[in-house]
């Protein structure tokens, strides 16, 4: 039987409550032996699409830089040039025609969500395909020009849908290729947004200088065509030969074992067998070898408890082998009920889809991550809100599930980025806020910092010449920023605050630079800040909110930044008609980046706190449980006793009853006999 000192009696332990290996000590190599790793984890180890980590990786690279060129270009660029032209085709105003680039910005975001649930069902390269085929569709649509609100619909929301799916496909990619030099790839290929901007502003005054504005259009849809091949080059990585021999071999050693309760019961077995003891400073746990023959009441809690040390040991060789797989959901699903009748080729078949189904994209926790592996290594060692690592949280890695439709898998899959559980998290509402607000500030200078420059007195070529400048010091931004993220004295929260600062001071100041090569320093300054407030996005939002969360809140935070630019531009117009001057609208952009970075300040201490609390919380929901725990073991004791006190009482009762009927009769011949006596004596004496 199972023996514990009386420290350990003291204290009650829940059914359903995991024992913790470090309450009893090292499991007995008998049992390690058993359990090093359970067959469906084997099954996970093998399924796994390792990155190259180079080779056809850079050609990968290189497409994703070219879309980034073309689409970048034509988002951030476009803007700037088209509105004056198309205010004067459709003598319109400039907030109604500022709301065309509004809505294809804000789209090329709302894009990330909507796509990635068509990434996760058809990869990346039929998606690129898609997306590139929508865009050109927008724009050569817009070439009719029938109408502004005919413009929102076309070169808006359709063009911009397809743009923002070309772009979050080629980070897809990327991190699928790379894994240990992804800061690096991921750093190349966003370089050519900054590319981008420094090639589009000249190319299309060229353009609108030889060529009507719908011409234009069309040579903008005939470049974005170039996005077609660059996404046929998104080759989706294959799964070895070797890799599918080995995940059948261990698929039929999983079906050959799939009961788990028979699998304890022989590690029971084998530890009824040696007679193990396990010492640990004061506690002790002793298994007799009459253990899994216990009839008694007593027998079988001392199964149950020994089958939580197993489902504990498990749980910490599980929780070892997640550590070797951290990017990775560890769940699969494998219809067991076919593959145990299935033949050797049947079961082929049925691993390849198991393996590409456990390697979709979205499985994958660091899918949206851009910093080094050294910086993810650092920042996953901070807990998660939803989940406490003093704790490991059992999970079953083969799910037995039924195959579901396309729809259901783009459902969850979009549901997964959009997790509106997120909103009842401060971090993540505040996070959110500064990304708003520095968002509404971002598109502005774009669009507006020409036109300024025209009315600065400066020509048309200096004035578009001020984005390629901000272009080119934005690629060298990002590089930089990613560089100064990985040292390890860098707080990458500050460092993201001060790029909203000195994006947004520098934004406040420029209705003040007259003179054209105070512009360019403007450039200088507002290119390296909105370069650090972008490239260090995804590791703050890690350090914060942790990698599990990573992906809901990188789809809820595009959601926002699409809103953001959805009401940027056209609140600029507005001011712009109301006072005649772009200075209240910059004044505004750079006030609003300046109150992101203020913000963003209290972000680490309302993550802290919301830590804080949510310990508190599990704390008070543990000590909770163990009080009511407490109390069932009261009731169940208290039930037992009264139990043996009412068998005791009834004992008494029936004795009392006993003694008390014998009386009875007793008392009754002894009335009759007395009857009888007095009888006899009025007899005598008559």
């Amino acid at each position: 039987m199972i023996e514990l000192n009386e420290a350990d009696e003291k204290r009650p332990r829940s059914v359903s409550e995991t024992v913790s290996i470090a309450d009893y000590g090292e499991i007995p190599a008998a049992l390690k032996s058993e359990i090093p790793i359970t067959e469906g984890e084997k099954l996970l180890a093998e399924a796994v699409i390792k990155p190259p980590d180079g080779g056809y990786g850079w050609i990968v690279v290189i497409a994703c830089f070219l879309t980034n060129i073309i689409v970048d270009g034509i988002i951030l660029c476009g803007g700037q040039a088209l509105i004056p032209v198309w205010t004067k085709y459709f003598s319109a105003s400039g907030s109604s025609v500022s709301l065309i680039i509004s809505l294809q910005s804000s789209f090329y975001y709302f894009a990330g969500p909507i796509g990635s649930a068509f990434v996760n069902l058809f990869g990346c390269r039929a998606v690129t395909i898609f997306g590139t085929a929508l865009a050109v569709v927008g724009l050569l649509l817009s070439m009719l020009g029938i109408s502004v609100q005919f413009m929102y619909l076309t070169y808006g929301a359709l063009s911009g849908l397809g743009m923002g799916t070309v772009y979050l496909n080629g980070i897809i990619v990327v991190s699928e290729y790379f894994e240990a030099k992804r800061a690096l790839a991921t750093g190349l290929a966003v370089c050519g947004t900054g590319i981008g901007t420094f090639m589009f502003p000249p190319l299309i005054k060229v353009f609108l200088d030889q060529y009507t504005w719908q011409q234009t259009v069309m040579l903008l849809a005939g470049i974005t065509m170039h996005c077609f091949i660059c996404g046929a080059l998104y080759r989706p990585l294959k799964v070895k030969a070797e890799q599918v021999k080995q995940f059948e071999e261990n698929l039929n050693s999983l079906l050959k074992d799939e009961n788990e309760v028979s699998f304890q019961n022989r590690v029971l077995a084998r530890l009824a067998s040696t007679n193990t003891s396990v010492d640990n400073k004061s506690d002790s746990l002793t298994v007799d070898s009459n253990l899994t023959t216990a009839s008694s009441p007593r027998g079988k809690s001392d199964q149950q408890f020994v089958r939580r040390a197993f489902n504990s040991q498990k749980s910490y060789v599980r929780s070892s082998f997640a550590e070797r797989l951290p990017s990775r959901q560890l769940s699969m699903s494998i219809d067991l009920e076919r593959a145990k009748s299935a033949n050797t080729d049947e079961i082929r078949k049925l691993s390849m889809a198991s393996i590409r189904d456990f390697n979709r994209p979205l499985n994958r926790t660091d899918l949206f991550f851009s910093g080094s592996k050294r910086s993810l290594q650092t920042l996953t060692s901070v807990k998660d809100l939803q989940k406490d690592d003093s704790t490991v949280e059992e999970q079953n890695p083969v799910e037995v599930i039924k195959p579901s439709s396309c729809v259901e898998t783009m459902k969850n899959t979009f549901m997964q980025m959009i997790d509106f559980s997120l909103f009842a998290s401060p971090t993540f509402l505040l996070f959110s806020a500064c990304g708003f607000l520095s968002s509404v500030g971002y598109m502005i200078p774009y669009i507006y910092l020409p036109l300024q420059s025209i009315l600065d007195g400066d020509s048309p070529e200096m004035a578009t010449m001020l984005l390629s400048i901000l272009g080119i010091i934005n690629t060298f931004g990002r590089v930089f920023s990613g560089w100064l993220s990985d040292r390890p004295k860098i707080d990458c929260i500050m460092l993201q605050n001060f790029s909203n600062f000195l994006a947004g001071t520098t934004t406040m100041l420029l209705p003040h630079l007259v003179n054209y090569p105070l512009k360019v320093v403007y450039c200088f300054l507002f290119g390296t800040g909105i370069a650090g407030v972008i490239s260090l996005r995804s590791i703050v939002c890690v350090e914060l909110l942790g990698l599990n969360n990573l992906t809901n809140v990188f789809g809820l935070l595009m959601v926002f930044i699409g809103f953001a630019n959805l009401a940027g531009p056209p609140i600029c117009a507005v001011l712009y008609e109301a006072t005649g001057t772009y200075q209240l609208s910059f004044y505004v952009s750079g006030g609003l980046m300046v109150l992101a970075g203020v913000f963003g300040c209290a972000l680490r201490k309302v993550s802290i706190a919301e830590r804080k609390r949510e310990a508190e919380k599990k704390k008070k929901k543990k000590k909770k449980k163990m009080q009511k725990q407490k109390q069932k073991i009261s009731i169940a004791y208290k039930a037992s006793s009264c139990s043996a006190d009412n068998n005791a009482e009834n004992q008494n009762r029936q004795c009392q009853e006993s003694r008390n009927i014998s009386m009875s009769v007793f008392q009754r011949i002894v009335e009759k006999i007395k009857v009888k006596n007095e009888t006899s004596k009025s007899i005598n004496a008559d």
